[in-house]
């Protein structure tokens, strides 16, 4: 295994441990080195991989750092996309317990949905900046981040 790979599973199994613990963690770049963002994608990845392999299902994708204040604050040139599983969805039908998350926020978000035929489909390669296809949807689920 390779330095950079090393790298990217020691990522890996610190956000892993602390999503499993629900609690926030210093920047893995601090303790572990820094990473470049396509292989920030990989972790991103990897993390997706052992989401749906624990049963949880692909929602869809938040684009995050929209504004230009907070991708200068953190040194990026575009926003990024993150995955939405199912574990992140949420019905005002159902009590959602603060005891679930590290840190608590709601914040309002916008969702669109890409329709292809009769099939919806949201991944990060098909959001790359030049999405086709796009419809709002009317939606009565709440995403928290």
């Amino acid at each position: 295994m390779t330095n950079k790979e090393e790298i990217k599973t020691q990522w890996f199994k610190a956000l892993l441990k602390a999503k499993k613990e629900r609690r926030s963690i210093d920047s893995p770049s601090s303790a572990f080195g820094a990473i470049s963002v396509e292989d920030a994608y990989d972790v991103q990845d990897m993390l997706i991989k052992h989401m749906l392999e624990k049963d949880e299902r692909i929602v869809g994708w938040k684009v995050g750092a929209t504004s230009h204040a907070v991708m200068e604050q953190l040194k990026i040139k575009e926003p990024f996309l993150g995955c939405m599983t199912s574990r992140s969805e949420f019905s005002f039908l159902k009590e959602i317990k603060s005891s679930h998350f590290c840190k608590l926020a709601v914040e309002g978000e916008i969702v669109f949905v890409a329709e292809i035929g009769n099939k919806y489909f949201i991944s990060r390669s098909s959001c790359k900046w030049n999405p086709t296809h796009w419809k709002l949807a009317n939606n009565t689920s709440y995403f928290i981040t």
